[in-house]
């Protein structure tokens, strides 16, 4: 309850307080309705404590990532065009990833118990998962495995990038993409 802001301790509490003032009055059945509502209240402020911590993280991750694309991009001329192609798609599923979480970090249930660590790897694993994801998805388009209609075309390096997002956004669907 400590990283509560004061308003929302000052609404447990008060609904606490009238549970036991009900509960002094002797209607118990009113007292317990109101420690259900209370514990619900609870329970939706750490949920919405969880989803704070996510953004917090995934936001924070992606900056460094951004940075590191910076950096990355700023020695292009020093860099073969394999290595290029490489940093380019991860950073393209980092930015599919952080849409991802944008877009759904509402629907994901999250431990109210877990701490800002947990929620740091949660979060470093899926910007992992969904850089791999694109660099993956990159490399079967290369091969030619899918959307092989569109290889060669002079917009090849626009259709990797938007293949970077997908398979950032989707990471969890790349290897349903071979079956």
């Amino acid at each position: 309850m400590r990283f509560f802001h004061p308003e929302i301790k000052r609404d447990l509490l008060w609904q606490l307080g009238r549970a036991v003032v009900l509960a002094i009055d002797g209607q118990e059945a009113l007292a317990r309705r109101m420690v259900t509502v209370a514990a619900k209240f609870y329970s939706a402020r750490l949920l919405e404590r969880c989803r704070e911590c996510q953004h917090t993280c995934s936001f924070a991750i992606y900056f460094i990532v951004l940075l590191m694309f910076t950096c990355f991009y700023n020695l292009g001329d020093c860099l073969s065009y394999d290595v290029r192609t490489v940093g380019y798609t991860v950073f393209y599923g980092c930015t599919g990833v952080m849409l991802y979480g944008i877009h759904n970090i509402a629907k994901l249930r999250y431990s109210s118990g877990a701490g800002w660590y947990l929620h740091l790897l949660q979060i470093l694993s899926r910007y992992v998962a969904g850089g791999i994801g694109a660099y993956f998805l990159t490399l079967l388009f290369k091969a030619g495995v899918v959307f092989h209609s569109f290889q060669g075309g002079e917009n090849e390096g626009v259709l990797l990038a938007i293949l970077g997002v997908v398979g950032g956004f989707s990471a969890k669907m790349v290897p349903s993409i071979l079956e």
